[in-house]
C-alpha cells in the first residue's frame, strides 16, 4: 500500500547512488544480491518470495526458479501477475512437506531474501538448506541481523554470530559476508513516513476502526531505526557454499582424535594430562575448541583457546575481565591447499571460534612467529605489537661469589620454596597490580592452575619476603640445558632490591649448578621493572624465534594501543613455558 513496486525488501544506497528513490534503491539491492549468483542457467529456490517480482526478474535473466511462500494471497498475486515468466510459484512453507520441491529436486541456489528471520531454529533451516543443494551449491541470505543479544527477545532477526557458527557447523563455507547496515538506513525513514502519511487509507482498506494496529508497525520501525543507529542491528549478506568440511565445537571424547593429530602434525607428544589441564580443568572455563572435520569424520584442523583472567588499570578505572589465549592451532598438511585466505581451513576454524566463544571477551591473544605474521594479519584478523624483548644475563663465577656479600647487605629478605599459592599472593597482586597497569591477574587461583597443577613441567618456584615475613615478590624458573629460563615474576616496586636478592639466591643453589646464563621474556612495560632488569645486568636482545605478541581485537578501538603501551607479559604468559 505504500510502495510503488512489488519489491518487498530494503533499498540499497551506496556512496555513488545516494540520490536514488526508494523503488530505485530496491532495484539496486536486488541487483547487488544477484551479483553473488553463479551464472545462469542455474536452479534457484526462492524461499519467501513475497509478491514474486524478484523471482520473475531472475527467470528473465535465465535462471530456473521455484518460488515459495506460505501465504495463499501472496502466491495467488504472484501467479496472476508474473505467472507467464516461467517461475513455478507454490504455496509452501520452508518446513512443509512437498514431494517435488523438497524431495525430488536439488538446487544450485537457495535464496533467502529477507525471509530468514521468519524461519527458525536456524540449525534446522541450514540443515534443510544443505540437503536441498547440489554439491558446491550456494546458500545466499540477505537480511536484517542482530548484534546485541539483550534485544533478541524483541526482534525476530537472527544474531550475526549465530549465522557464522551455524553455517560452519552445517558444512557451509562462507565466501562472502557483507555488512551494509548503514547503506539500507534510508528505508526506515521512508517506511515510517509513508505509514504515517497513509494511515487513514490503510485503515480504510483494511477495514480497521482504530489506529492501534498501524501504530504498532510505525513504532516497530522506529525501534528498528534506533537499533540500527546504536549498532544493535544491521543488515548482512551471507554467500555460503556447500562444502566437504564442517566445523564443530568440542564433543566429549574428541581429545582422542585431537591428541594423535597434534602429535602427527607437530611431532611433539602431547599427553592427555597436559591437554586435560589446559582445556578441561582450567578454573576459568573449559573446552573452548573449534574442530574442522572432513565428510568422512577425519579431524583436519583445530583452533582452540583457554580463558585467562586479566586486570587493566590504564584510565584510572580498574577493571577485570577474561580473555582467551589461543593455543594448539593445527591444520593437517593435506588440507592446507584447500581454500585461500579467509576461505582456508584454518581461517574457517578461527571464524567459528570467534563467533562461538568470543562474545564477551575484548580480545584473544597468543605469540606467533614472524613467518606466519603476514598470514595472521590478512586472513585471521590478527594485530601485533612490537617483537618480544628478550633479556639475557651471562653467569660467571665472580657473579656467584657476590651472593654471600649480597646476602649480608640485604639480610632482611628471605627466600622460600613455594609449595602452594595462598592469600598472601592475592594480597601482593592487589597492592601491586596498578603499578603494572595491564597484565594477567596473577592471583592464587590462576597461579595454582598455571604452575602448581601444570603437568609435564618441573618448575622452580620461589618467593621472597621482607623481615616481617610479608611477601614482596615471586618468580618461576625452568632449567633447560645450561640455561635458567626466568619464566614469570611479580614484585612489589617498593622493594626494588628483592628481585636481585631472589635471583642471586636461586643461582647459589645446587639446582643451578653449571648454569651459564639466565634468559627470559620481559615486556618493555612497566618502565620501573625494566630499570630493575637493567641494574641486574640483563641485556636486551632479539628473541631467538622472532616471536610477536598477537591479538584479535573484538571490541574497544583503543585496546591495541593500551596493550602496546601498558601490557606486562613474560614467557609464562605463553604456552611455550
Amino acid at each position: 500500500m505504500i510502495l510503488k513496486s512489488d519489491h518487498l525488501h530494503f533499498g540499497l544506497w551506496r556512496e555513488n547512488n545516494s540520490h536514488l528513490s526508494m523503488e530505485e534503491a530496491q532495484e539496486a539491492m536486488f541487483e547487488y544480491l544477484l551479483s553473488f549468483f553463479p551464472q545462469p542457467p542455474a536452479e534457484v529456490l526462492d524461499v519467501g518470495c513475497g509478491l514474486g517480482l524478484s523471482a520473475c526478474l531472475m527467470s528473465q535473466k535465465g535462471y530456473k526458479v521455484t518460488a515459495i511462500a506460505p501465504s495463499f494471497e501472496m502466491i495467488q498475486y504472484a501467479q496472476q501477475t508474473y505467472g507467464g515468466s516461467g517461475v513455478k510459484f507454490k504455496v509452501l512453507g520452508f518446513f512443509d512437506e512437498d514431494e517435488v520441491v523438497f524431495t525430488r529436486k536439488r538446487y544450485d541456489i537457495v535464496l533467502f531474501q529477507e525471509s530468514s528471520q521468519y524461519v527458525s531454529p536456524l540449525d534446522d533451516v541450514l540443515e534443510k538448506a544443505r540437503r536441498l543443494l547440489e554439491d558446491n551449491g550456494f546458500l545466499i541470505i540477505g537480511d536484517e541481523i542482530c548484534y546485541d543479544e539483550s534485544i533478541k527477545t524483541e526482534t525476530a532477526v537472527h544474531l550475526s554470530r549465530d549465522f557464522t557458527v551455524s553455517l560452519a557447523e552445517h558444512g557451509f563455507r562462507i565466501v562472502e559476508n557483507k555488512r551494509i547496515g548503514k547503506e539500507i538506513f534510508p528505508t526506515y525513514d521512508f517506511v515510517i513516513r509513508e505509514l504515517t502519511k497513509n494511515q487513514n487509507r490503510i485503515m480504510t482498506e483494511c477495514q480497521k476502526k482504530d489506529s492501534a494496529g498501524i501504530d504498532f508497525f510505525i513504532d516497530g520501525w522506529k525501534r528498528q531505526k534506533d537499533w540500527n543507529l546504536q549498532g544493535k542491528t544491521g543488515y548482512e549478506i551471507f554467500v555460503a557454499r556447500k562444502d566437504r568440511f564442517s566445523v564443530k565445537p568440542y564433543s566429549a571424547g574428541d581429545e582422542n582424535r585431537i591428541l594423535p593429530a597434534f602429535n602427527e602434525v607437530f611431532g611433539v607428544p602431547r599427553t592427555p594430562g597436559h591437554w586435560n589441564w589446559k582445556f578441561r580443568d582450567n578454573p576459568y572455563g573449559s573446552y573452548k575448541i573449534s574442530e574442522t572435520f572432513s565428510e568422512d569424520g577425519r579431524l583436519v584442523a583445530h583452533y582452540a583457546g583457554y580463558p585467562v583472567p586479566f586486570y587493566c588499570d590504564v584510565c584510572g578505572t580498574p577493571r577485570t575481565f577474561l580473555s582467551l589465549q589461543i593455543g594448539d592451532t593445527l591444520t593437517r598438511p593435506e588440507v592446507r591447499h584447500i581454500g585461500r585466505g579467509k576461505t582456508s581451513i584454518i581461517s574457517r576454524s578461527a571464524q567459528h571460534f570467534y563467533a562461538k566463544y568470543c562474545e564477551t571477551v575484548p580480545f584473544t591473544y597468543g605469540f606467533n612467529t614472524g613467518t606466519i605474521k603476514k598470514f595472521g594479519e590478512r586472513f585471521l584478523g590478527y594485530q601485533y605489537i612490537a617483537p618480544i624483548p628478550y633479556r639475557v644475563k651471562k653467569i660467571t663465577t665472580p657473579s656467584l661469589l657476590r651472593y654471600s656479600l649480597f646476602n649480608k647487605i640485604f639480610a632482611r629478605y628471605r627466600v622460600r620454596m613455594i609449595n602452594s599459592f595462598d592469600d598472601a599472593f592475592d594480597s601482593l597482586f592487589a597492592r601491586t597490580a596498578a603499578s603494572y597497569n595491564f597484565l594477567v591477574r596473577r592471583e592464587s587461583g590462576y597461579l595454582t592452575w598455571r604452575y602448581r597443577d601444570c603437568p609435564d613441567k618441573d618448575y622452580l618456584m620461589r618467593s621472597v619476603h621482607n623481615e616481617t615475613g610479608r611477601l614482596v615478590g615471586w618468580s618461576i624458573f625452568l632449567l633447560k640445558d645450561k640455561h635458567l629460563i626466568w619464566g614469570d615474576a611479580l614484585f612489589d616496586k617498593e622493594y626494588p632490591e628483592a628481585a636481585g636478592y631472589l635471583l642471586n639466591y636461586v643461582l647459589s643453589t645446587s639446582f643451578c649448578r653449571g648454569v651459564e646464563r639466565i634468559e627470559g621474556w620481559f615486556s618493555k612495560n612497566p618502565v620501573w621493572w625494566n630499570g630493575i632488569l637493567d641494574r641486574l645486568g640483563f641485556e636486551l636482545t632479539t628473541e631467538p624465534n622472532n616471536l610477536f605478541p598477537c591479538f584479535y581485537i573484538l571490541r574497544d578501538d583503543d585496546t591495541l594501543a593500551k596493550l602496546r603501551n601498558y601490557f606486562y607479559y613474560t614467557m609464562g604468559d605463553s604456552d611455550l613455558f
